[in-house]
């Protein structure tokens, strides 16, 4: 935003999108189903603005999830499944 200005940026939306890039502390998941999502090879997950459960694997290394399926422990961890 400081390179460009803030012409045309809707600042709530921007904060609301940036805060859910921010790692999460302390992390309310378990290490291992984490860990055993990295072994089968996801090394990104994307939480993108939908609602209801999304979850979606866009390649062998790349999770999509909804931000409803990131807040909620259960669906979460069921996308990593």
């Amino acid at each position: 935003m400081t390179e460009y200005g803030t012409a045309g940026i809707d600042r709530d939306a921007f904060t609301n999108w940036d805060s859910l890039t921010t790692p999460v502390k302390p992390n309310p998941y378990p290490k291992m189903p984490l860990l055993n999502a990295w072994q089968r090879g996801i090394r990104n997950i994307t939480v993108l603005p939908y609602s209801g459960y999304i979850a979606q694997r866009r390649s062998a290394t790349h999770l999509v999830v909804s931000e409803n399926t990131m807040k909620d422990r259960a669906q979460f961890l069921k996308a990593l499944g």
